[in-house]
């Protein structure tokens, strides 16, 4: 077809614009049949994934597995990053004397029992910390798996500045937790906080309204199931450089998981601290294991919190903090109580930060909590409480560490009338005050 400049311009729009209306006019015809209102995330969801056939998935999938299949009666919710993580698997395992699947346990019986012995009360904890996790993270899984049908009567919620301002961390948008639940909780109040770009916004926006693109999602998920289950069939997966390799060669040559010797066995080698620092990459049950007695040798993490801390006045900062809010609003307009706990940081940790920001920053968390009727626990800079024993690294802490931190943690719930009456434990501080006047 030869035609003319101006011509060629004239049949080009004119192309262009029919096309755009064909397209418009398509998704108008199927947005009944695919723009529903989000679907719930359950149980059902959870086993009827390929994650489920293959018992392998991200480690924000095994979360809500853990605590829809296995603990929905939980009473207590243990959420935070790696720091609650590290904290939380090194005393169960040692408190309770067995070995911990990083990837399967999250039951923190420690803290049960600790509350027990203050309270009286029997209750379940369920651990939903993931390493890498933001405070976005911790709104998400509240808003998609705390329902009317099981949700927690108390969160404890751990916090450090990273989980505000991580310089690593491109955006809200950018985490596992978002790309896995953002399709079962509404976050359009969200949308001028979760990206880094325009463009960024621009297609999750055609993501979320656009008929036509949910269709291709689907279908590009459908596809991939299918590779997945051919792959299974015959044995084989796909590694992280994209090459076909058999399963049986996957695991070889990785001496921590099976075979370990007696020093590795002993010391945090590093897989289980992978499972710590929560890797974004898909878990097996039983080879994210802690031992009783495990020695975690310090380690220096310094160069990667100047990278963490390059800046404290990031535009996420403000996001976040809209999240954090909104995690109190909605954990009280539930009804469910919450207990923030500034983790511990080592001293050189922080002074990464400047002076100013760690005054503003513990300022904000102790005011907005007493805003949501929240206890805030204050360990931020807790040197007298946590010594260098206490850590593997400058923010992580090892069992001796997890102890301290939980009990902390259980002194304050039972301390307070209104978490400790929100477990069923009776009103102590009232029946106190009543003998005082006899």
């Amino acid at each position: 077809m030869n035609l003319e400049p101006n011509q060629y311009k004239k049949w080009y729009a004119t192309t262009f614009l029919s096309a755009l209306i064909g397209y418009t006019l398509v998704n108008l015809l199927f947005i009944n049949l695919v723009f529903q209102p989000k679907q719930e995330m359950t149980a059902q969801t959870i086993t009827s994934s390929p994650s489920e056939k293959r018992q392998e998935g991200n480690w924000i999938w095994w979360v809500t597995r853990n605590y829809l299949v296995k603990h929905p009666d939980a009473q207590i919710a243990l959420m935070g990053s790696s720091q609650m993580a590290s904290a939380s698997f090194a005393i169960e395992s040692d408190s309770q004397n067995v070995n911990v699947d990083c990837v399967t346990d999250k039951n923190s019986r420690f803290l049960s029992q600790l509350i027990k012995e203050r309270t009286g009360v029997d209750t379940h904890t369920c651990l939903f910390a993931l390493g890498g996790a933001m405070i976005s993270d911790q709104y998400i899984i509240a808003k998609t798996l705390f329902t009317d049908k099981h949700k927690p009567k108390l969160v404890v919620l751990g916090v450090n500045p990273r989980d505000f301002i991580d310089n690593l961390m491109p955006s809200c948008a950018s985490t596992e937790t978002f790309h896995f639940m953002s399709p079962y909780t509404e976050l359009g109040q969200f949308a001028d906080s979760n990206f880094n770009s325009i463009y960024s916004r621009m297609d999750w926006t055609i993501n979320e309204m656009l008929p036509l693109k949910l269709l291709k999602n689907t279908v590009a998920l459908s596809i991939k199931h299918a590779g997945d289950r051919v792959l299974n069939k015959f044995d084989l997966s796909i590694n992280e450089d994209k090459d076909l390799v058999a399963r049986d060669d996957e695991s070889k040559g990785d001496g921590a998981q099976d075979g370990a010797s007696d020093k590795e066995t002993k010391t945090g080698n590093a897989t289980i601290l992978d499972a710590i620092y929560g890797k974004l990459t898909e878990v097996k049950p039983a080879t994210q294991i802690i031992h009783p007695g495990m020695r975690f040798d310090f380690m220096d993490n310094m160069r990667e919190y100047t990278k963490r801390y390059k800046s404290a006045d990031v535009p996420m900062y403000t996001a976040q903090k809209k999240y954090f809010e909104e995690f109190l609003t909605f954990c009280q307009n539930q009804n469910i109580k919450v207990v923030v706990v500034g983790m511990p940081n080592m001293w050189p940790n922080r002074e990464l930060l400047p002076q100013t920001f760690w005054t503003s920053f513990k300022t904000y968390i102790g005011d907005t909590c007493l805003k949501h009727d929240a206890v805030f626990v204050d360990h931020l800079d807790d040197d007298k409480l946590f010594v260098t024993n206490d850590y593997i690294d400058c923010v992580h802490m090892n069992q001796h560490g997890g102890k301290k931190l939980l009990t902390s943690v259980a002194d304050a719930i039972a301390k307070n009338q209104k978490t400790a009456q929100a477990l069923g434990a009776p009103n102590t501080v009232a029946e106190s005050k009543k003998q005082n006047n006899l």
